[in-house]
């Protein structure tokens, strides 16, 4: 267990670090006793991946922060092949050639368009909340020492 490496996933990482601290060697009724120290391992690993070992286990959910919301809704309502579509009709239809006024179709398309991103807002938003109440929970924490 000395001097063990943790070359594996940074998912797996902690999963077996904790998973080798776990191991006793003598059980006795209530008491656990350990022959060696198991927690050597883990003071490695603190020492090889120290952003790892402080790693907070908040979840984040969200998409966009208030600043990313505009240009990343916009990328994602283009990524659309209907979006692109209606693009390319509106910008045909505001060429000299086309028998229809511009105005009707641009504001159409613009309307879709800031609706879609705005929906997509409001459903980050509550994303955001439900991910602020997982975290405001109380949870126990594992450490190589027990709970």
């Amino acid at each position: 267990v000395h001097g063990m490496e943790f070359d594996c996933p940074k998912e797996d990482i902690r999963q077996k670090a904790y998973s080798i601290l776990s191991r006793p060697s003598v059980i006795s009724n209530e008491e656990i006793t350990f022959e060696r120290d198991y927690t050597q391992p883990f003071k490695e690993f603190e020492k090889k991946y120290p952003e790892l070992a402080q790693e907070s286990n908040r979840i984040k959910t969200t998409r966009y922060t208030l600043l990313s919301w505009f240009p990343k809704s916009l990328i994602i309502q283009f990524a659309r092949a209907a979006n692109i579509y209606f693009l390319i009709i509106t910008v045909l239809t505001c060429m000299s050639f086309s028998p229809k006024n511009p105005i009707t179709m641009v504001l159409t398309f613009g309307v879709v368009v800031i609706f879609s991103m705005l929906k997509e807002a409001y459903e980050d938003y509550y994303r955001y909340k439900q991910d602020k109440q997982t975290n405001e929970r109380k949870a126990r924490k594992v450490t190589p020492n027990g709970v």
